[in-house]
């Protein structure tokens, strides 16, 4: 089977050159290397995703408590509806976040089990060092198995506000709170393990926002050491394109490899699989 390097030029038309010829060997080990590269970036994607999502959430808070303040100007501004619509969004923004903190850690280990064995002391270390973070932190152990809840019991989050208005001014004073109520969450779920005796020691509501904040700089800690883990073999795999590839880089183009080339009875080109060499990454990491 003929594997070729090539670029791909792009401007009014798309054009493309075969190059260097490779060995099967030296495709495989290109693939692998854009893999490592692809797997590492899609990682760190999904930490981003659960930045993003905890931002989501301060974000809504500002704009919930926003609209109680000019909506309480009036007496009776704050309908049920509006009130409903809070904790809707407020439970929507919290169950995307569940949903990608949860799978951030199982993208991550699934990474280095792949990368360097499910045995290998790499993922022994890092497992050990989440486990660590597990056992000493009630909030991530509560928000790990919170994902559970939201899954089979429904929303957990619960959206409460007073306001305390006096005749002779038209600014109320607000009280809004953004919390967890310990009997519901007890009753409606029997699988909380060793955190049930942990949970039954919290007040009958305990607000979001203190374990909510750990467990995400939490996280923030688990992904640093994912990329110290990996970063290393990261920088391999880049270096190794980019020594195979890189004397076809321009400023324009995009490297390629081209395999399963096939041609018709006059030689004539009829297809071709392409395979990009992400630069874009390369670049990043190498950086």
């Amino acid at each position: 089977m003929e594997i070729r390097l090539g670029i791909l030029e792009e401007g009014e038309g798309t054009s493309f050159q075969f190059r260097d010829s490779i060995t099967l060997e030296e495709h495989t080990i290109l693939k692998k290397c854009v893999l490592d590269l692809f797997n590492y970036t899609q990682s760190l994607n999904l930490l981003e995703l659960v930045i993003l999502n905890a931002r989501d959430i301060h974000d809504l808070i500002v704009h919930i408590l926003t609209d109680i303040q000019e909506k309480s100007v009036k007496w009776n501004g704050v309908s049920y509806s509006d009130m409903e619509r809070y904790n809707l969004e407020a439970n929507r923004l919290l169950l995307n976040y569940l949903s990608s903190f949860k799978t951030f850690l199982d993208h991550s280990e699934t990474i280095l089990k792949r990368k360097f064995g499910h045995t290998s002391p790499k993922v022994k270390e890092y497992k050990s060092f989440q486990s660590g973070i597990y056992d000493s932190n009630f909030a991530y152990r509560f928000f790990y198995k919170l994902r559970n809840y939201a899954q089979h019991c429904g929303l957990p989050l619960a959206v409460k506000y007073s306001t305390k208005k006096s005749v002779s001014s038209d600014n109320p004073e607000i009280d809004l709170k953004i919390a967890f109520e310990k009997n519901k969450l007890l009753e409606n779920y029997d699988s909380w393990g060793s955190i049930k005796n942990e949970l039954a020691q919290l007040p009958d509501s305990f607000d979001f926002f203190i374990y909510f904040n750990e467990a995400t700089n939490l996280i923030v800690d688990i992904a640093e050491k994912f990329k110290e883990t990996i970063t290393l073999e990261v920088i391999e795999s880049a270096e190794y394109i980019k020594n195979a590839t890189g004397h076809l880089k321009t400023e324009t183009n995009k490297v390629c490899m081209f395999s399963e080339i096939e041609t018709d009875k006059n030689n004539k080109l009829k297809q071709f699989l392409i395979e990009y060499m992400p630069y874009d990454i390369i670049n990043k990491i190498l950086r």
